[in-house]
């Protein structure tokens, strides 16, 4: 990786969908908190990580982390938004001073199946590119509806991807991207898509580098 690369791991939700009393950040997969499973990939594979968590959680996350020999001199926390977008924004201001060439690499840290191979890949054509996402090709038949109560049109399925993370862009274009953003985007392929008017590259994805919403999700259901 030539230029110096920063991820940004996401885990700053409360995870209502997940139906806990606990975050779903810190519910168990194969005995460790999901969190970890991401952590571990990505202090493998990037110069520096960045957590975003909620201010309740820095704590809980600092002691797990030291205990997986994962905390670093240079390990950051950065507080979560309301929103993933102003989670996002918050970690990428903290960054505002480095170099705009820096690759800023951005994960959820509800998909624990990302690989090594996801995030390099990710990285070599962001760093061709200045954004990049990871996307595989959808098999299902998608349609439009206007009223949730009937298909208005349907959409030509070799044209339709599902986006997943991680996802890679140059910081100098995040950070111009947030300055314009216009509203509240979903990911930063589409925040860098519409308010910079550039088309992220597509590295292929796997099917299971998949996310986890409910505890069915977390238990392969």
């Amino acid at each position: 990786m030539q230029n110096r690369c920063v991820a940004i791991l996401l885990m700053g939700g409360s995870g209502e969908r997940f139906d806990s009393p606990i975050p779903k950040q810190f519910a168990l997969l194969d005995e460790k908190p999901l969190f970890l499973h991401a952590a571990e990939v990505l202090s493998a594979a990037i110069d520096e990580v960045i957590y975003v968590v909620r201010e309740e959680d820095k704590a809980l996350v600092r002691k797990t982390l030291a205990a997986h020999d994962l905390l670093r001199p240079d390990t950051a926390f950065v507080f979560g938004g309301a929103t993933r977008q102003e989670s996002v924004k918050n970690a990428v201001l903290s960054l505002k001073e480095r170099d705009p060439d820096t690759i800023v690499v951005i994960h959820d840290a509800s998909r624990p199946w990302v690989l090594m191979e996801d995030v390099e890949k990710t990285v070599k054509a962001a760093s061709e590119k200045g954004a990049a996402i990871l996307a595989i090709p959808t098999a299902d038949s998608i349609c439009v509806s206007e009223d949730g109560k009937e298909a208005n049109r349907y959409l030509d399925r070799k044209t339709i991807y599902r986006v997943q993370t991680p996802q890679a862009f140059r910081l100098g274009l995040l950070l111009d991207a947030e300055k314009k953003a216009k509203k509240d985007y979903t990911d930063e392929g589409s925040l860098v898509l519409d308010a910079m008017g550039i088309a992220p590259a597509i590295v292929e994805g796997r099917p299971e580098n998949r996310k986890i919403t409910t505890k069915a999700d977390l238990l392969g259901e």
